[in-house]
């Protein structure tokens, strides 16, 4: 059971850092779309 308990917690810090991740770089793309437009 303690097995299972560990995959659980580590397969949930891999969702949260794949979120982070796809935050970021929606955010840099947004910065770059700002950078176009005003150039």
């Amino acid at each position: 059971m303690q097995g299972n308990y560990i995959l659980e917690i580590v397969g949930l810090l891999i969702f949260i850092a794949i979120l982070f991740i796809i935050a970021i770089v929606v955010d840099t793309l947004n910065q770059i779309k700002k950078e176009v437009v005003r150039n």
